[in-house]
């Protein structure tokens, strides 16, 4: 099915999901027959998600945590005092913004990162992921910034920059409740973002009805919201939230309507079965911590590439005593994400030399980029499958781990640009992948 198809069907549904169930059907067969003839319609969004070029197979695997390029905005006053006016700024805030970011929760959200897509202005998405890339004082005051002073302009029924923007600060509030100066804030920016046609902004009121969290648990105001989130462009939130209501709540009133839906949408199918296959697997963990393994490998050989030979009994030495103390897949996941970290350090200061390679050095170092590349690929799938848990409400062994898991990503993403970098600058080409072959994004 078209992806213009998909919206008529859900357009459809947030004007008539209120009506008897006859009538629905009825409005939905009228759309699908127009779409099919070509008529009418709402465009395409045209978003792009991960749209990095594919002949740069690391940027578009690591592109979320990396960061993005937005245009920053004065500030009138310390970045201290623009923060503190939504979260409580101490001498430690840096650390727990820093530690905070790779959190997931069950309930109004998910993470940060999870729904940067949904942002569907591109200045406030570029700006999502900055934050993500590099969760400090001086972004947050940026993210801020934004929410007070952004653009209002608006395109047709989309939502401003400034409209976005307040959605995000919502979402940054949400992923760090103890740093929250009020609770309410957040319901109170999504409120004010909602009614300016945040689709994002919707679907986390939604939510938030769903699962009692930030708002009273109503499933009947949770109906409501959720059949408004894509009417103006696609959510996936939205989508991934009437999956998760479809598997959870066998009786909600709007279950068939919504089935039928999918029926009509092989898009949305595919997605519904993407995510109860996710929720399904169990060994998530495992194949996290096989490619952990092979990612010390990667790092070793990266170290030898780099000169570190003579210590490289050291630092095996190091990271076995590391791995002993673990016990347990969530636990061994952490303690592989505190040896990657390690790595990182060393890699880093030996890369801050900017030390000269000779050819087998050189050969060293291509190969470990390319084993890099098809890790972090692996990599980033585990940490998709890991949210699509998250959403599904099946999250199993992955509570403990998913945080450990979200870590070893971001540092190896970090790490592993300046490797490329360097790379790039002694002459070696980028590692590529067949673009059918990078991990999908949520």
């Amino acid at each position: 099915m078209k992806k213009t198809t998909k919206i008529l069907v859900v357009s459809v549904l947030a004007m008539g999901l209120t009506a008897p169930s006859h009538a629905f059907l009825d409005k939905l067969g009228e759309s699908l027959k127009k779409a099919q003839q070509g008529g009418g319609g709402a465009p395409s969004a045209g978003r792009t998600g991960s749209d990095a070029a594919a002949g740069d197979s690391f940027i578009g695997i690591c592109k979320q945590v990396l960061g993005a390029s937005f245009k920053e905005k004065p500030l009138t006053e310390p970045a201290e005092a623009v923060v503190g006016r939504y979260f409580k700024v101490g001498p430690d805030i840096e650390p727990k913004l820093l530690a905070g970011i790779n959190r997931s929760y069950q309930g109004s959200i998910v993470n940060l990162k999870a729904h940067i897509p949904d942002i569907h202005d591109k200045t406030v998405r570029d700006l999502a992921e900055s934050f993500n890339a590099n969760p400090s004082v001086t972004m947050l005051a940026q993210v801020i910034r934004y929410a007070e002073a952004g653009d209002g302009y608006r395109d047709g029924d989309k939502p401003s920059e400034k409209t976005e923007a307040q959605t995000l600060l919502a979402l940054i509030l949400m992923q760090y409740p103890e740093l929250a100066q009020n609770k309410n804030l957040a319901q109170e920016l999504l409120k004010k973002s909602s009614l300016d046609n945040s689709g994002l902004g919707v679907a986390l009121i939604a939510r938030a009805h769903l699962f009692g969290d930030y708002a009273p648990q109503n499933i009947n105001t949770f109906s409501n919201y959720i059949a408004r989130a894509s009417s103006q462009y696609p959510v996936k939130l939205a989508d991934q939230t009437i999956f998760y209501a479809l598997e959870k709540l066998p009786n909600w009133q709007y279950r068939k309507q919504y089935l039928d839906l999918l029926n009509q949408s092989q898009q949305m199918t595919a997605n519904f079965n993407r995510q109860r296959d996710a929720a399904k697997s169990s060994d998530t963990n495992k194949r996290a911590l096989a490619l952990m393994s092979q990612g010390k490998k990667i790092d070793e050989l990266t170290l030898e590439a780099l000169g570190a030979g003579p210590r490289m009994a050291e630092i095996r030495a190091k990271a076995e005593m590391l791995k002993k103390e673990g016990a347990g897949e969530a636990n061994l996941i952490e303690v592989a994400a505190n040896q990657s970290a390690s790595y990182k350090a060393e890699v880093e200061a030996l890369l801050a030399k900017n030390p000269k390679l000779d050819e087998q050095a050189k050969s060293k170092l291509a190969e470990a980029n390319k084993l890099m590349v098809e890790n972090l690929n692996g990599m980033k799938a585990i940490t998709v499958e890991v949210a699509l848990k998250f959403f599904s409400g099946n999250i199993g062994a992955t509570m403990e781990s998913g945080e450990h898991i979200n870590r070893y990503f971001r540092d190896a993403c970090s790490v592993g640009r300046r490797k490329v970098e360097f790379a790039k600058q002694t002459g070696l080409p980028s590692p590529q992948l067949p673009a059918t072959a990078l991990a999908k994004d949520l």
